[in-house]
């Protein structure tokens, strides 16, 4: 439950158009990986919590 919580969390975050890291990032890719396709190299779980971790510190730090 609370998995499901920070995975909805964590979808919209680095989903989102508007995102900081939109640009920089293949955001197919970080799909796959949110939903358990492809390809998922070993430690992508610790991959996904460092870019939502960017993308909360981009976000609070935009000028």
């Amino acid at each position: 439950m609370v998995f499901d919580a920070l995975k909805r969390q964590a979808r919209s975050l680095l989903l989102n158009r508007q995102a900081a890291i939109a640009p920089y990032l293949n955001q197919d890719l970080i799909r796959d990986w949110l939903n358990y396709r492809g390809e998922v190299f070993p430690r992508y779980g610790l991959k996904l919590w460092l870019l939502v971790t960017l993308e909360t510190w981009l976000q609070v730090n935009r000028r």
